[in-house]
């Protein structure tokens, strides 16, 4: 009798600790963290992480700036050919690098999992996909004349812009590499040195542009071509800088990502496809929709369309905070999503969403304090033909910081869904807040309404608002739903144990 005491007494301690211990993580799973500091910590690994990936974003900013100051220098006509061409490199450059992008989300994923050997076998696919996507975007490219004499171009145009497109379509492949180098050390919380390699190329750009665009040092006037040929040596030297880091530092080189055809694997490769892909279309779908815009507002006049790039380049350059806290938020998650920790997946999501509306507020507040000062620095007031462009680039200003705000919340949380491995969601939610939505609201204000350029302003604003509003719903009802599948789990763990116990005594 007293043997069966013991016994039962031994055996019931574990299994009652486990059921305590069950109980904790249930109320654990399901309470408020605002404020605590579990939320002081992930703010400081989201600023941490997204610092050094804005500086990166910048520092692309300040290459095309410099691009297109030199192009100003060549000439009205080398402008308006090489502008032509730096549009069409940078619209399917940005496809490639949103299917690229991906890497780094699913090397954050196999790193909160522990998987060392997945790590390395998506960046070797990275680079495979890479090196194929350039193929294929260079094929494009090296024709373009063909096609742009499809759209109705004008030659002068399409040879200037040929001639940019030849020596540009080169960095391609090594731009994409880098981006693959880049998804690696930063899916390991570990960026390094990228900010610092991209404004150095920034400098390096600058220099390079007089010395190719006006054969300084003897070497040949290329001109435009030159400045195409200054693109595509930076990026080599980007990805070469980045790559003689993770080859020498013993934390990346453990990897062995450059044995790239020692080990090819299909699944890997399938996975940055699968992932990739919906991702690169969401970025062809927001580049797209400005492309439309500044259709539109072409349609409206030259005053309008001026006014427009103004504001649309003022944004683009305070968007580049968003971004870089978007790129944070997704490889957080995805580490997160890789160790099961649901709970700290909608702290980040909802601190990155925080933290980027408060970068947005500010420069919006910014466009609403100072907004003569910042159109001054594009065009003076003082001039007489510059007077209508300055006048409405004002008005678009004003509309556009309302705009930064949507659009910052949307790719932030557009990056947690990515995080979570769910890009076709983020895909579906930007078609239908951009051009299901917005694109027409934006012709209906702007023509129907005849509010003109600023109702397609308001349009694109409504559009991404719509947006935001469906991926911030998508990521908690998404991430709500794993967190009640994670009590029912420990709820019928706990059932279980109860009923052991139960027939124990």
């Amino acid at each position: 009798m007293i043997y069966k005491i013991i016994k039962r007494f031994f055996e019931s301690q574990p299994t009652a600790s486990l059921a305590i211990t069950l109980e904790q993580n249930q109320s654990a799973l399901t309470k408020n963290y605002f404020l605590n500091q579990n939320y002081i910590n992930e703010l400081a690994s989201i600023v941490r992480l997204a610092f050094p990936l804005i500086a990166a974003q910048l520092g692309q900013v300040a290459m095309v700036f410099v691009d297109t100051v030199m192009m100003g220098i060549l000439g009205t006509q080398a402008l308006a050919g090489g502008g032509l061409g730096a549009t069409i490199f940078s619209f399917t450059y940005t496809i490639c690098l949103g299917i690229v992008s991906v890497v780094g989300n699913i090397v954050a994923y196999a790193f909160g999992t522990k998987n060392s050997s997945d790590i390395s076998n998506t960046v070797r696919a990275g680079f495979i996909v890479s090196t194929v996507l350039a193929l294929l975007n260079g094929f494009l490219l090296w024709h373009s004349s063909s096609w742009l004499r499809l759209l109705g171009q004008d030659e002068l145009n399409i040879a200037l812009a040929e001639s940019f497109l030849h020596a540009a379509l080169w960095a391609v492949a090594p731009g994409l590499w880098f981006i693959t180098l880049r998804g690696f050390t930063v899916g390991l919380y570990n960026p390094g040195p990228i900010g610092i390699i991209v404004s150095t190329a920034t400098l390096s750009n600058i220099l390079l542009n007089y010395v190719l665009v006006y054969g300084l040092f003897g070497l040949p006037e290329l001109g435009l071509a030159g400045i195409g040929w200054s693109t595509s040596i930076n990026y080599l030297l980007m990805f070469l800088a980045l790559g003689i880091i993770v080859q020498r530092q013993p934390k990346f080189a453990a990897y062995r990502v450059f044995s790239i055809f020692r080990n090819i694997n299909l699944q890997s490769l399938l996975e940055v496809i699968r992932l990739g892909f919906p991702i690169g279309i969401t970025y062809g779908v927001e580049a797209a929709l400005f492309a439309v815009a500044a259709l539109l507002m072409g349609q409206l006049g030259t005053t309008q369309l001026a006014a427009y790039q103004i504001a649309e380049r003022t944004v683009y350059i305070a968007y580049m905070f968003p971004v870089g806290i978007y790129q944070a938020v997704s490889i957080l998650v995805g580490q997160s999503f890789g160790l099961g920790d649901i709970k700290k997946i909608r702290t980040i999501g909802q601190i990155g969403l925080a933290l980027g509306g408060l970068c947005s507020s500010i420069f919006a507040l910014g466009f609403w304090l100072i907004p003569k000062q910042i159109v001054g620095l594009y065009i003076s007031p003082n001039t007489f033909e510059n007077t209508a462009t300055f006048l409405l680039a004002l008005q678009f200003l004003a509309v556009a910081a309302v705009f930064l705000i949507f659009d910052g919340s949307q790719i932030i949380m557009s990056g947690a869904i990515q995080g979570m491995k769910k890009s076709k969601s983020s895909l579906i939610i930007s078609i239908s807040g951009y051009w299901v939505i917005g694109l027409p609201t934006a012709y209906l204000l702007g023509f129907v309404i005849d509010l003109g350029g600023v109702g397609i302003w308001w349009g694109l604003a409504i559009g991404l608002a719509s947006a935001a509003i469906m991926m911030t719903l998508n990521f908690e009802i998404n991430s709500q739903k794993m967190i009640n599948k994670q009590i029912n789990n420990v709820n019928q763990f706990s059932k279980y144990h109860r009923d052991i116990d139960s027939k124990i005594h």
